[in-house]
């Protein structure tokens, strides 16, 4: 690492170890932000797939696990959902899953949002989702090569549901490259400290999650 880099290195791990979750370097996925739209189970008066609501997704990375909250490694993904409809949907945030490539299921994440699950016609709601990694797996079992997120709202009319996949990102073959903003080549595994610390009133959704 050049010198150049090593006071915002020193910055980051500051930051880090100031209540501040940090991200395992060696995962990072694309593309993003994603768009997804959710499809109502049952077909509409004229057969075909009514879309009710849509959401801008982006998978922020494999958090390191936090002793002191108890907190395993998590994969954090950010959302912000839009009722497309004329009535009010229910996130079912609890009900979201990821589906990792080794075919290993992640549910019933802890979640994070400001103000209620409900969405007003029209309206949009920010949600943040944290998937628990088994802890009796290792990541290569889990295979975090491909991710796709099932995700969910409820209305009147019934569940609608809708997808979206990444992709892990291939990492730079330069062992000396930086794999991320802290990188530390020399443990194998670069860190970037939570966006939450370094951003504030990030955008989000469409407008730059």
């Amino acid at each position: 690492m050049g010198m150049r880099h090593f006071p915002w290195f020193i910055g980051g791990l500051a930051l880090a170890g100031f209540s501040c979750a940090t991200y395992d370097g060696r995962y990072q996925f694309q593309p993003q932000p994603q768009l997804s739209e959710a499809v109502l189970s049952q077909h509409d008066a004229s057969g075909s797939n009514k879309i009710v609501a849509r959401a801008w997704v982006s998978l922020d990375g494999l958090r390191l696990p936090d002793p002191e909250q108890g907190l395993g490694r998590e994969l954090e993904v950010s959302m912000e959902v839009e009722n497309l409809s004329e009535e009010t949907l229910r996130l079912a945030a609890q009900e979201m899953r990821i589906m990792t490539a080794g075919m290993v299921k992640l549910d019933s994440p802890r979640f994070a949002l400001v103000g209620s699950q409900d969405i007003a016609p029209g309206e949009a709601q920010d949600l943040d989702l944290f998937f628990s990694l088994p802890e009796n797996r290792s990541l290569h079992e889990i295979n975090l090569s491909s991710l796709t997120l099932l995700w969910a709202v409820y209305g009147h009319q019934g569940p609608a549901s809708g997808t979206v996949t990444f992709e892990r990102k291939a990492r730079a073959t330069n062992p000396g490259a930086l794999d991320g903003p802290f990188a530390a080549p020399w443990f194998g595994m670069g860190i970037y400290p939570d966006r939450r610390c370094l951003i504030v009133n990030r955008p989000r959704g469409r407008r730059g999650l």
